[in-house]
């Protein structure tokens, strides 16, 4: 669906309306088994973490937690760090800022959507963005993120998936 994809200007929960900034990544909603029955993603839905890493913000979204990744040794280059941001998530209770993880490991579950005054179904978010090394983890939000400057580089979350970085 167009408005699930990065860089999309549509709302895939609101009747295809226009988003007011671009799709800072992708919306995981359902896949399509190998018998071509399309699943539905739910509350009971393991997040693996793409890449090792090491959490560094957790914080509240409109429809869970979100969970800011930083993985430094996976983007070489001085001055920038690649982040994972996982949204609309309910993370595991071991999982806390500070908290390194490994390749794959769960780090939380979609979080469920019943009483949010969205009308949106169950689904993750994946950011990926090349940040400053030294940004303060303090400063890591949703603001930040949708309102970057030259300092944060979106990427197409695809690309990490395709192993294409």
């Amino acid at each position: 669906m167009e408005g699930m994809l990065f860089n999309s200007n549509i709302s895939w929960w609101d009747e295809n309306s226009r988003r007011p900034a671009p799709h800072e990544g992708i919306d995981l909603r359902a896949y399509r088994n190998i018998s071509g029955e399309t699943i539905s993603l739910g509350p009971d839905t393991k997040i693996p973490v793409f890449f090792t890493g090491k959490v560094v913000k957790i914080t509240d979204d409109f429809l869970g937690r979100t969970i800011f990744v930083k993985h430094a040794d996976v983007y070489k280059r001085k001055d920038l760090a690649l982040y994972t941001i996982y949204g609309h998530t309910r993370p595991l209770s071991v999982i806390e800022e500070g908290v390194s993880l490994a390749e794959g490991e769960v780090i939380a579950h979609i979080a469920a959507t019943r009483g949010s005054k969205q009308k949106v179904s169950p689904h993750l978010h994946v950011t990926a963005a090349l940040m400053p090394d030294n940004i303060p983890s303090h400063s890591l939000n949703w603001s930040t993120v949708n309102h970057h400057n030259q300092t944060i580089s979106l990427l197409d979350p695809l690309t990490l998936i395709n192993n294409s970085l």
